[in-house]
């Protein structure tokens, strides 16, 4: 009987072909994103020693979907935000700014003008947690969970 066996090499171009492909999943592990800049820039977060700024954290924890990532800072802030709102929180995280303090980290919005909200979370971002950050001076509300909570710092009163 003729048996036909691919070499070692050629399955291995084939594995990861099928998983960059999409074909076989990948189990994805949480990440911890540092925030080490008090800048308001773009993008992802890059590896370290490379400036990652809050909305570049939340970019980055965004697209790495269905884990429940940690973003901390070792920045002392303020960190203030530009003239757009941050990105929309869409999957579970963890803003944790008690690294330098109680709050560690302030989110202060007053530059970004009329109708911003400082975190606003949406979809399984509902899953999020935030401990350790003060978010001031938005417009129109500095954490909003539009969907019902299920989960939310004990020391925030529950959304009208």
């Amino acid at each position: 009987m003729w048996e036909t066996r691919l070499p070692g090499r050629f399955r291995l171009v084939l594995l990861v072909a099928l998983v960059a492909a999409g074909v076989l999943p990948v189990g994805a592990e949480a990440a911890t994103y540092t925030v080490n800049s008090t800048a308001d820039t773009g993008g992802t977060c890059m590896v370290s020693p490379n400036p990652c700024t809050l909305r570049q954290a939340i970019n980055t924890a965004n697209a790495s979907v269905g884990v429940a990532d940690v973003i901390n800072f070792s920045t002392p802030g303020p960190i203030t935000v530009g003239g757009t709102q941050l990105p929309n929180i869409t999957d579970s995280v963890t803003i944790d700014g008690r690294s330098n303090g109680t709050p560690a980290i302030q989110i202060d919005g007053t530059t970004p003008g009329s109708g911003f909200e400082g975190l606003l979370f949406t979809g399984t971002g509902n899953n999020s947690t935030v401990i350790g950050v003060s978010v001031t001076k938005f417009d129109v509300g500095g954490i909003d969970r539009p969907q019902p909570r299920k989960r939310h710092h004990p020391g925030l009163p529950p959304r009208p």
